[in-house]
């Protein structure tokens, strides 16, 4: 292992929020509720929210969210595409990119300094040589 960085408010969640919100507001729109009113109704949206977005790795068509009897008693479904996720998730996305990218100028630091001690190596042993 030559480095490691890392982002450490970066991570799966953030993604699930993501389309957390985005279908919360289409359920207000839609069913006029609020999906965070109540802790049990927020824990089963998270909950299908996070399996579409696992689906959405395999299924490019957009990926439907249906939870039934969800607040008062409604069923309630909203959908989502894998290009409107990557459209919000955009940010998210860039920030490991810039994880990414120190990682990598980590990395070459990390054997520049390599390479540097092994020239001081040589350069010591044919000062010891020499003599």
């Amino acid at each position: 292992m030559l480095a490691t960085v890392f982002d450490p408010s970066l991570g799966g969640r953030d993604f699930d929020r993501i389309i957390m919100n985005t279908i919360r507001e289409d359920f207000q729109k839609s069913y006029k509720i609020d999906s965070y009113s109540s802790i049990k109704a927020k824990l089963r949206l998270r909950n299908e929210c996070e399996k579409a977005k696992k689906s959405m790795s395999t299924i490019a068509q957009p990926i439907p969210i249906s939870i039934d009897s969800f607040i008062d008693d409604k069923d309630v479904s909203g959908k989502i595409s894998r290009n409107e996720f990557e459209s919000l998730a955009k940010p998210l996305f860039d920030r490991i990119r810039t994880t990414l990218l120190n990682l990598l100028k980590e990395a070459r630091r990390f054997q520049m300094k390599k390479k540097l001690c092994r020239i001081e190596k040589h350069r010591y042993m044919f000062r010891i040589n020499t003599k």
